[in-house]
């Protein structure tokens, strides 16, 4: 079911454990562009369905800032201190082309074994991503930066299950 954001939303998903162990093709959290406030903090996302018997995109958390703020306002979109285990793609921040201030990511202090991705323009975005760890090496995670304005999503693939049972 989703939700009706005014410019002026704020979310906060704070101190949960997330088991996400059903079939799923896309991002299992999406905030709304349109959003002035999000913060994601102190989760542990749990994901144990083997990588071959899942859709190639799915995620585990896409923001994305831009949308209906006004000249004056900026959105700040928050992630740290989670536990992210099971997802190769854990978190893409998305700063689309904004109209008055650029909206801001802060991915810090995470521990996780996927990836994160910062896409986005100086213009449309302000990014900061430190103190991310691997989960197994303990070794700092490196985002992958892509200095563009964001292309389209790709359009979501099934998965193997859902293959067959369309096949069936």
């Amino acid at each position: 079911r989703a939700a009706v954001l005014t410019p002026d939303s704020k979310g906060v998903v704070t101190g949960n454990d997330f088991l996400m162990n059903i079939p799923h093709v896309g991002p299992w959290i999406k905030l709304n562009p349109g959003m002035q406030e999000a913060v994601i903090r102190g989760n542990t996302f749990h994901n144990d369905r083997p990588l071959d018997q899942r859709s190639p995109t799915e995620m585990l958390i896409l923001v994305e800032t831009g949308g209906r703020l006004s000249s004056a306002d900026s959105s700040l979109r928050l992630i740290e201190n989670n536990l992210i285990k099971g997802f190769p793609f854990a978190v893409w921040a998305r700063g689309m082309k904004t109209v008055g201030q650029p909206g801001g990511f802060i991915v810090r202090n995470n521990v996780m074994d996927g990836s994160i991705r910062l896409e986005g323009t100086r213009e449309a975005a302000a990014f900061m991503a430190y103190g991310n760890l691997h989960a197994t090496t303990l070794q700092e995670i490196k985002p992958e930066s892509l200095d563009r304005l964001p292309a389209p999503l790709p359009p979501v693939e099934p998965t193997p299950q859902d293959e067959a049972d369309t096949a069936s």
